[in-house]
């Protein structure tokens, strides 16, 4: 859209906070529900919240700019967890209600649409838990640039970061790249824990 096409005619603007002392109540309720690592988390109050006048200095001044896609980064891998929690509770529900041949012999009712959005519910599960670990891996790049091979800040992926995971580490480069070899399994490790942990004991 041009600008000449929007309504510029604007009274009042309603946003978010720049300076943040707390954090934000989407953050706080996330936590709260348990749907958020403590990991992830503490990662956010350590960031100041993101506060705008809290800009690290490794980011500044013209890295200022990737502190706040780091938030939002963040904030993504926050909501992919929200919803896939969400997602988790209508597929055990969809599941409850779907077609079985004891309910039709017993005459209970059943929704003929559920095991469809079942289905559906999956797939967007699987969407949001690959999204989660897509912007795991641009978290990566941005503490790691041009550590690891083809893993591009606005360009990574976790394919990629696994695939540099797997590859043997050759032995002129074994001093440079074994420390931040090992850091990052680990914590990709860690974080693959969480996220099977968090399906299995929904859906158990």
């Amino acid at each position: 859209m041009r600008l000449e096409n929007c309504d510029l005619s604007v009274d009042r603007v309603v946003a978010s906070p720049p300076i943040r002392r707390i954090p934000d109540k989407d953050w706080r309720k996330s936590f709260e529900a348990n749907r958020l690592p403590k990991a992830v988390f503490r990662f956010y109050c350590s960031a100041d919240y993101f506060s705008l006048d809290r800009v690290p200095r490794f980011f500044q001044p013209e890295n200022g700019k990737l502190f706040f896609y780091l938030a939002s980064l963040l904030r993504g891998i926050r909501e992919a967890f929200d919803e896939s929690y969400e997602l988790i509770d209508q597929i055990k529900e969809h599941c409850e209600n779907a077609y079985s041949p004891i309910k039709r012999l017993t005459g209970e009712e059943y929704d003929e649409r559920a095991a469809i959005m079942e289905g559906r519910c999956f797939k967007y599960l699987l969407v949001n838990l690959a999204s989660s670990l897509d912007q795991l891996s641009e978290v990566v790049a941005l503490f790691l640039p041009d550590e690891i091979p083809d893993l591009i800040v606005g360009r990574a992926s976790f394919t990629k970061l696994v695939n540099w995971l797997r590859k043997p580490i050759v032995q002129t480069e074994r001093e440079s790249f074994l420390p931040t070899h090992i850091i990052v399994r680990n914590f990709i490790q860690f974080c693959l824990t969480k996220l099977r942990a968090m399906v299995l004991s929904k859906i158990g």
